[in-house]
């Protein structure tokens, strides 16, 4: 009967520590690490909210930092936009009687409807329907602005060869010459009470708002003028 004592005894001094032991508060640099999470989760759904789909991910806090207690609240701040890269680093810091601060790297992959080419190009093709699709891409991991509608870009000529499924950005793309070399054009010269029109030709490729030599053919006078439609170019007066 003794010995059943001492045993039922010692199982309760068990049961109590065991349960002490599962009551105690988390270590502060895993309730530190689910602060980070939480900031995290609020900061990334307003993002989410415009109809994005995001993944991230939080890099390790090193288990030796011995880090007091912050006894004001943890301030969290990225070193970049969530937009700029899906690299980055947060700045935890405790501006408490006893400061502190550590960065961790965060990845955060943001994805969003982009357009991409449906397969090979080469340099110089005319874009068209049939060479682009809008995908879902990783929106974050290019420091380029890119697209999401093909209209944006339809007709748009590329500066070199490119692989199937290429985010299209602005530095691959030229404007499509509206004048060629040779061609024939009208030179319009205007102010707000005058306008002249005149027969030239054009001496070099053009886009649309660029400047280029003409020959006036009455004159034979070359001047600068600027493109303003398919066969037309404008001076001022």
């Amino acid at each position: 009967m003794k010995f059943n004592s001492l045993a039922l005894g010692f199982i309760s001094f068990l049961l109590v520590f065991s349960a002490q032991l599962h009551s105690a508060p988390l270590p502060y640099m895993e309730r530190l690490t689910a602060e980070l999470q939480n900031y995290l989760d609020v900061e990334l759904k307003n993002i989410t909210a415009k109809g994005f789909r995001i993944t991230y991910e939080i890099g390790s806090i090193d288990p030796r930092l011995q880090l007091n207690t912050c006894k004001a609240d943890v301030k969290f701040k990225p070193s970049r936009s969530f937009f700029e890269s899906k690299h980055n680093t947060l700045l935890v810091s405790c501006v408490g009687a006893k400061p502190w601060k550590i960065y961790v790297p965060i990845s955060v992959e943001i994805y969003g409807p982009q357009v991409v080419t449906s397969r090979p190009l080469a340099r110089g093709t005319r874009l068209n329907a049939s060479d682009l699709r809008v995908d879902e891409v990783i929106i974050n991991q290019s420091r380029y602005p890119a697209f999401t509608k093909l209209d944006d870009i339809i007709g748009m000529k590329l500066k070199r060869n490119v692989k199937a499924d290429r985010i299209v950005t602005p530095s691959i793309l030229v404007a499509p010459s509206i004048i060629n070399k040779g061609d024939e054009v009208l030179i319009v010269a205007k102010n707000r009470s005058i306008r002249i029109e005149m027969k030239g030709e054009a001496l070099r490729n053009g886009v649309h708002g660029q400047q280029i030599p003409v020959k006036n053919l009455k004159s034979k006078r070359i001047i600068k003028a600027q493109v303003l439609s398919q066969g037309m170019v404008t001076v001022p007066l």
